[in-house]
């Protein structure tokens, strides 16, 4: 391999991958005789998808009042997350999903017993607060640590 080829090759090894996906090369970098010469063709990359979790978040009516329980552990990788509710109460539930930055989605709308609602939302490493906002239900909180 000529000196301005391994320049080339080296350059497009170092050229750094979008934010958020990751690259595998397939095959080391070679030269198309059809290219010409001078020319050569990097190897062929494929992107991994970001992670996809998922969650479930259950309401429930206890001696202490209304309460969210989580499926599992409240973590999650950052990622693509889909948030499963379902209301085990006889009182009507909602249910959002808010991060640092105030903004909150909607996971479910308001539903009575036994039914439910989903939601995909992207989410950062940090701390996320799952809650339903009917009037009287403020002690329906719960958060949920994302990590990366």
């Amino acid at each position: 391999m000529t000196a301005k080829r391994l320049h080339v090759a080296k350059i497009a090894a170092r050229a750094p991958a979008a934010p958020g996906t990751a690259t595998t090369s397939t095959g080391p970098t070679t030269t198309s005789p059809a290219a010409g010469p001078g020319t050569s063709t990097t190897p062929a990359t494929t992107t991994t998808p970001p992670v996809s979790s998922t969650l479930g978040v259950e309401a429930h009516d206890g001696a202490d009042g209304f309460y969210l329980q989580f499926s599992h552990a409240p973590s999650a990788p950052a990622g693509q997350l889909t948030i499963f509710f379902h209301n085990r109460d006889v009182s009507d539930h909602n249910l959002w999903i808010e991060g640092s930055d105030g903004v909150a989605q909607r996971i479910s709308d308001t539903v009575g017993e036994d039914l439910g609602g989903s939601q995909t939302v992207a989410v950062a490493a940090g701390s996320y607060v799952l809650f339903c906002s009917l009037p009287g239900h403020e002690k329906m909180r719960a958060t949920l640590t994302v990590t990366l």
